[in-house]
C-alpha cells in the first residue's frame, strides 16, 4: 500500500469522526464473525488496498496521540493450528521492539505479538497482532495506537479477539480448502507481521497529521461563526 493510498484512506476517515455503536462483522468469504467495540468508526478503504479487509478507528487524533486503529488483514495463505512463532527467530530492526506472548482463544493457546514502534520525533505506537488460522485463508487482527493508551489498546484487542468466532473448522482441525490451500512458511508469516504493523502505524500517523489540520480549520470556522453571531 503506497503513501498515496494511506492519504486517501486517512482522508476518508475524516468524514466519519462521530462515535458509533458496536459493529458486527459476518464474513462468509473468510469464515468468521467478530464484534468491533463501541466508539469505533468504520474507515472505507481505497480500491488499491487489497489486503486490509476491515479497518476502524476511534478518537480525535493528534500528532502526539494517534487514534486507536483496528485492522483485519488477509494473509493469502494458511497457518496450521498450533504452528507457533519463535521470538528468537524474529528479525531485529532499529526502532521496532517485538515480543511474542500467548493468550487463550476458543480453547487454544495462540501466539500474541506485542510490538512497539518508535517514530522519529513522534509518538511510540503500541500494537497487538494475532494471526488466526482460518481454514480457507488465515487473517491477521492488528490493534494499535499511541503507547500512552496501552490499557485501551489491549482492551480493544481483547474485546475483538474474544468476539472473533470461526464459522468453519480451523486449519489443522479438519478444515477444507477455500480461497487458497498454500501454507505460509515461517519467513512469510514474519514478513506479514511486519507489513501489518507498518500499515497500522503509518495509517495512524498520517491520519493524526491530517486530522490536526482539519480540526484547526473547523475550530477556526466555528470561531468566526460565533464572532458573526455576536456582531
Amino acid at each position: 500500500m503506497h503513501l498515496k493510498s494511506f492519504l486517501a484512506a486517512a482522508a476518508m476517515a475524516l468524514l466519519s469522526l462521530t462515535p458509533a455503536p458496536a459493529a458486527e462483522i459476518d464474513d462468509r468469504r473468510f469464515g468468521f464473525r467478530a464484534t468491533i467495540p463501541d466508539g469505533f468508526e468504520k474507515v472505507e478503504l481505497p480500491p488499491e488496498e487489497k489486503d486490509t479487509v476491515y479497518q476502524f478507528m476511534k478518537g480525535e487524533p493528534s500528532p502526539a496521540h494517534p487514534a486507536l486503529v483496528i485492522q483485519i488483514q488477509r494473509l493469502r495463505g494458511l497457518i496450521r493450528l498450533g504452528q507457533s512463532i519463535k521470538e528468537a527467530e524474529l528479525p531485529k530492526q532499529e526502532g521496532i521492539e517485538m515480543k511474542v506472548d500467548q493468550f487463550e482463544w476458543r480453547g487454544h493457546r495462540m501466539d500474541l505479538l506485542k510490538t512497539t514502534v518508535t517514530t522519529p520525533d513522534g509518538p511510540e505506537i503500541r500494537s497487538y497482532v494475532f494471526q488466526c488460522p482460518l481454514s480457507g485463508e488465515a487473517v491477521q487482527l492488528v490493534v494499535g495506537g499511541s503507547l500512552d493508551q496501552e490499557a485501551e489498546i489491549r482492551a480493544a484487542f481483547d474485546s475483538v479477539a474474544k468476539s472473533l468466532v470461526n464459522t468453519q473448522p480451523l486449519h489443522g482441525e479438519g478444515g477444507g480448502t477455500g480461497v487458497t490451500t498454500r501454507e505460509l512458511s515461517s519467513d512469510e508469516r514474519q514478513k506479514l507481521l511486519w507489513t501489518g504493523i507498518f500499515k497500522l502505524s503509518l495509517f495512524a500517523l498520517v491520519l493524526a497529521i491530517l486530522v490536526r489540520g482539519v480540526f484547526r480549520t473547523i475550530r477556526g470556522m466555528r470561531g468566526k461563526k460565533k464572532e458573526n453571531e455576536k456582531a
